[in-house]
Formats: structure tokens, sequence, C-alpha cells
């Protein structure tokens, strides 16, 4: 096979996904589509046929093979780009130039529309003459830097007047600005809105510009895009030039700008796409700037993590230092925080620049424990429990057990006692349907409250029971406080998140959160492994405890070799980070384990009598319809620790009855 044949058999997706740092998504039988094009940084318009292994546009943009992609997306001719991918797929081109040069020549771009020249257009006229006659309308900049007016700093305002004059910030319909040269001007039916222009300047002159959309005239298509026809460039490239201390990296122009407004130097990359060709830049520069501390800002999703990762590991590769931002988990990006808590975005820029020590924070000190002095603390409904867990505190309180024991009637009860004490909770069932746990719920209702033993399915399929209405009519007194979400078995870390802050906002009030149960949580990156999905799930449930100050309670199933053994730590190893994480951890088996454990080998003696032990407590539990069992206390924070509880659990009733006088002490 030859060089340029081998490098088109490469896996195409696979190979733009990497070189852009996001994945792509589904929309047809072997079509794959960027939300954000790699080359233009527009929306929806870019696809992989993987069947094919060619990949097109809808917009100008080009399409053809992985030659062609690798041509364009680094602004390469064919020979380097061909160069380039043999690097990249470590296939031998030594002693083959001529070969390559005689495929170069026969290469033709597929569905690449005819190229057009806009070098000489001169982008830095066009805005000049508009800056200098139109009126410039600046409302949702001075919305978006100056916090709609509100900010009377000195500093930002003056900073504010300067990033706009200086850039030539203007504002207008980008088809009447460029209406001499359309060819510039995305060809999208919603262009009107993108009516924020801000030059991209170079050299004294504009080599392109973003176009920001105006979001409350639409919310179709990227936040931002580029002229078409010219390459996609930074904003501010020209701090790696010369000598800074230091250069804050972001992802958005909102973000760089607010940066700016405070006084400090920051580069725009446009789009998480580019951060291959932001270090390339970098190492274009890396004299000028091999002393500068990058400060890495980009948002708060899976797609500016990645990014952010990717550009500190290269960074650290070439020598460079690089640190993250400390951004408070509750905002999206920096243009969030600086319009939402501007006093502590400034603390952290302050803090990424410093070269001490950050020290203790005496006002957060003495906040955090206002916040816990005001919290009440919350009981489950298990007297002697309350007891030893000294009440219900914000943290991760994990809670595993043996299958078929009841964890999840276990802990809806818990919840159901929470929502009658008028406390907010939210709980999402991955497995079960609404209306199963409804009917759990009403089952255990009937026999607590009405003294009938009732199942769940006997609920299910007896719609004019008495009972059952009496019982609807109890749990209506309080399930206005108990959001159930039911799961299509996508949920993942990141729609908790958002369900949780949308329900904060929704009912003004901080819920408590039930989670059933941790390995049905779908992973952040779906090539993690089993264990280590759990370990981020397990770490990034801590971090939403903390962000929101409040429980939250997660199940979880427990390794099959703790099944007949006494509970300990190791019984979650399989589960993840939660002995390590977990603030609370509680364990749920049977009270045969103590039977059991006095016959631990495998002498024949001790395999008879354990063989009786099972078959008397299924008698037993078949006769009187309670299993026993007992909660183990593993791990606790906040109260006493190394505990055992009693309870007696009724399966058809779906209801747990606590034991006092037994509970064991060690």
């Amino acid at each position: 096979m030859d060089i340029v044949k081998e490098l088109k058999s490469q896996d195409l997706k696979a190979y733009i996904e990497k070189e852009v740092g996001l994945e792509s998504k589904c929309v047809g039988s072997g079509t794959y589509r960027f939300k954000v094009c790699p080359i233009c940084s527009g929306g929806d318009h870019f696809n992989i046929n993987t069947n094919k292994n060619l990949w097109n546009t809808f917009d100008n943009c080009g399409g053809g093979s992985i030659i062609d992609f690798c041509m364009i997306y680094n602004n390469l001719d064919k020979k380097p780009a061909i160069s380039k991918l043999c690097d990249e797929f470590n296939i031998n081109s030594y002693g083959k130039e001529a070969e390559i040069m005689n495929e170069v020549k026969e290469i033709k771009t597929i569905h690449e529309k005819p190229a057009k020249t806009f070098e000489s257009i001169d982008l830095t006229s066009i805005i000049n003459n508009y800056y200098n006659t139109s009126s410039k309308g600046y409302d949702y900049f001075i919305k978006r830097l100056l916090g709609d007016g509100s900010y009377n700093d000195d500093v930002i305002s003056n900073n504010f007047d300067k990033v706009i004059s200086e850039n030539k910030i203007i504002t207008g319909n980008p088809k009447e600005i460029f209406k001499d040269n359309l060819d510039l001007v995305p060809g999208l039916h919603n262009i009107k809105a993108y009516e924020y222009i801000i030059p991209v300047w170079e050299n004294g002159k504009i080599v392109n510009c973003i176009l920001r959309r105006n979001d409350e005239k639409s919310k179709e298509n990227n936040k931002t895009l580029n002229l078409k026809g010219l390459e996609v460039k930074f904003l501010n490239s020209n701090y790696l030039e010369q000598p800074e201390d230091h250069i804050f990296i972001t992802e958005g122009v909102f973000d760089c700008l607010s940066i700016e407004c405070l006084g400090h130097n920051s580069i725009c990359l446009n789009s998480v796409n580019m951060a291959n060709r932001f270090i390339d830049l970098v190492k274009q520069n890396i004299n000028t700037c091999k002393d500068t501390k990058f400060i890495l800002a980009l948002d708060n999703d899976p797609q500016g993590n990645k990014a952010r990762e990717k550009i500190h590991n290269e960074l650290s590769k070439l020598n460079i230092k690089s640190f993250f931002l400390t951004v408070n988990s509750s905002y999206k990006d920096i243009n969030d925080y600086y319009l939402n808590d501007l006093e502590g975005l400034k603390d952290s820029i302050k803090d990424s620049i410093s070269t001490q020590f950050k020290g203790i924070d005496e006002n957060i000190f003495y906040n955090t424990i206002d916040n816990y002095i005001k919290y009440e603390k919350l009981n489950t409904g298990f007297e002697t429990l309350d007891k030893k867990l000294n009440g219900v505190l914000p943290g991760l309180y994990c809670i595993g057990a043996d299958t078929g024991l009841g964890k999840t009637t276990y802990v809806l009860q818990i919840a159901d006692y929470m929502a009658s004490q008028s406390k907010k909770v939210l709980f999402y069932s991955l497995e079960m349907s609404k209306f199963e746990m409804y009917c759990k719920s009403l089952s255990r209702i009937a026999y607590e409250k009405f003294n009938e033993k009732i199942s769940t399915r006997d609920i299910m399929f007896n719609k004019d029971n008495e009972i059952t209405h009496s019982c609807l009519n109890e749990y209506k007194t309080f399930s206005k406080n108990i959001e159930i979400i039911e799961s299509d078995f996508n949920l993942n870390i990141e729609n908790i998140s958002n369900s949780i802050q949308e329900q904060i906002n929704r009912v003004n009030e901080k819920p408590i959160i039930f989670i059933d149960y941790l390995q049905v949580i779908q992973p952040k990156d779906f090539k993690m492994t089993d264990k280590a999905s759990m370990d981020y799930n397990i770490k990034a449930l801590k971090r939403l405890s903390r962000k929101y100050f409040v429980p939250i309670f997660l199940i979880s199933s427990l390794n099959r070799q703790s099944y007949n053994s006494d509970l300990d730590n190791t019984a979650f190893k399989e589960s993840g980070s939660i002995e390590y994480t977990a603030d609370v951890m509680l364990g749920l088996q049977g009270k045969i384990v103590d039977e059991l454990k006095e016959y631990p080998s495998n002498s024949k003696n001790d395999t008879v009598k354990r063989k009786e032990i099972w078959n008397l407590y299924k008698s037993d539990t078949k006769t009187t319809g309670i299993v026993k069992t007992k909660l183990k206390c593993l791990k606790n924070r906040f109260g006493q620790k190394d505990f055992d509880i009693e309870f007696d659990f009724y399966p058809k009733c779906n209801c747990f009855k606590e034991n006092e006088e037994n509970v064991i002490l060690f």
C-alpha cells in the first residue's frame, strides 16, 4: 500500500476527535457531526462519513480525506501535511519523497469548493470606517463587562473604554458591515443576531473578526463565529511576541474581555478546538514566552476541562509554567463569575498570580462556621440511628447492602420521613420507575398507619382498594416535598448537578439528595474503566455536597465476598473511592451473619452447621415475614462510629423497624 492510500485508510473520526479535543455525535447511519466546526468555529455543519472515511461541511469549509483535513486545520500545504500525518501514525516515509511528490500532484480534494482568496480584502479599513461613522450601541457590552452599569470601579471603567477603542469593537448586522464582501459572512439564517463584531489584530492590521451572537435575539448555533475564508486567529495573540509575567488563557471572548477589564493580559482561544493551534503558536514564540506564567481559565464544563488539561500537559513538556484559575464551581465561566462575584474573581486572580501561599481567609472561615451553626440537623426517622449519627449534616452518606436486603426500601423510608417533616427531597431512582416507588411508599404507609400488610404488587394491580385510597391521601400530605426523578439510564454527574441547581432555583430551598444507585450513574467518558468511572463519580458527588452544602445519600452495591461475612471497608472495594471520600459509610446486612461467623472454616462440621443455620433462617423468615437485619456504621466524620443497630425488615410491607434494645456497641 502506498503512503497516501495508507493514510486515507486511517480512522478519520478518531483522528479528528483527537485533534480538536471534542467528540462528534451520531446523526444518522455512519454520519457524525460536531456541534462546533473545527475549521470556522461555526455550528452544526461539519460532518464525518465513517462509511466512506470522508468529511464534508455545509458552509464552504471544505471537505475530503484525512489529508485534506490536516491541510486546512493546520494551514499546511499537501507535502508537509502528509509528512505530519506520517509522523502521527508512525508510517515510515524515509526515502519516499519522490513517491509523496507524485501522489501530491494527483490528490484532488473531494467535496472542496473552489478556493477563494480573501487576503487582499482590507478589513482594517472596513472596520475603521464603520467604527468612525456608525452609532456604536454598546449596551450588551455594558451589561457583560460593566455589570449593566453598576461597576463604578475606575480601573474597570477605564479598561472598558480602552478595550472598546483599542480593539475597535463595533456592533451591527454583519451583512451590512461586510456588504461589499458577503463571501466573508457565514451563511446562517440567523446571522443578523451575530451583531457584536470583535476585530482580531496582528501587526497593526485586522486579520479576522469574531462575530458574537446577541443571546437575547437568538440562541441557535454557536455563540461565536469567525469570518469565512480567513485563518481563525486568537484574540490578543500578540502577547506571545513579547515577554510577559503572566497571561490568562480563556475560552470565550467575554471571558477574555472580563480579564482585560480587570487590568490583566488575556488571550482568547475562541474555541476549545483551538487548543492544538495555541500550543503550536507558543512553540513559535518559545523564546519570548519561556518565562511567562500561563493562567488557564477555561469554561467549567467537560470540554473546557479536557482542553485545559491538554494545554497544561503540553506546556509542561515545553517546560513552561501553567496554572489553573480557581473558579467557583457555581459559575459556568469567567464572565459568569465576573458578573456574580466580582470580588471573588479578583481574589482568585490575585491568588493565581501570587508567589505566596493563600493562607487562611478569616471571613470564609467564620462564614463556614455560621453555615454549620445555622444548619438544622436532620433526622432519619430512626431514633437510635439519629442519636449515633448526631443528626444528618451536609456531606456524602454512602449506604451499601447485600442483594435483596431492601437498600432502596430503607433509603426511601428515610426520604419519605424527611419529606413528611417539610424538608425538600430529590430522589434519583435510576432503576425503578416513579410509579413503583410510589407503590412502595403506599405499601409502607398501609402497614405503619393502618396495620395492613399490602405488598407493592397488591397496590399496583388493585385500583379500587379502599386502603390504597387511604394511603394515597396520607401520602399526598407530604408528597409535595419529594421529587422522584426517573432515569432513562443516561443520567450522569452533569445532569444531576444541573437538575439540583434547577430545583434550588425553582423552590428557593436546598433539597436533601438521594441517589439509587452509584453503579448505574453513567461515566463521564465511556472510555473509562468501571473503577475509574466510579472513582470520578464518587468524588464529583462529594464536590456537589460541598458546592450546595447539602446531604447526599448514595446507595452502592457491595462485592460478593461480603455477602456471608461481617461487613468492613473492604466490602466497598469494588465501588471506587467510597472509603476515602464518603463522610459516612453504612452497611446493611442480614443478622444471620453473626451466627455464620461462629463457623468460619471449611470443615465438614462447620459446613453442616452453616447449612442448618441457613435453613432455620429461611424457615423463620417465611413464617414471620420478617428479615432480621443490622445496620453497621463503618465511618462517621460527624459523630460516633463502630456501632450496629438491629432492624426488622418487612419485605412485603416495604418497612424497616428499629430494635433499640439490641444496639451493640464495641
